[in-house]
């Protein structure tokens, strides 16, 4: 298993803010992935959907969370009201 980057928080963080977006799990099915739970565990190998920003930052999440219609992974494009730049 291969470690990603992240960010060392020691004691932790909080905070709240209302974020804006699309579901993750709609923005998948206009990309053409008609039942995004084909996706999982297609050959053992797609367990996971990775991220990566403009920064650097890399994070990850279970492909089950993800393609979860229920779910709230969002895409998000504004915090706050705000656009995020």
């Amino acid at each position: 298993v291969k470690r990603t980057s992240g960010t060392a928080w020691g004691q932790g963080a909080i905070s709240t803010a209302k974020w804006g977006g699309a579901r993750l799990v709609d923005v998948l099915k206009l990309a053409g992935v008609i039942n995004p739970y084909d996706l999982t565990e297609k050959d053992g190998t797609q367990k996971h959907v990775r991220f990566e920003s403009l920064d650097g930052m890399k994070a990850s999440i279970g492909m089950e969370k993800a393609t979860n219609p229920y779910g709230d992974v969002i895409i998000a494009y504004e915090m706050n009201g705000e656009p995020i730049p």
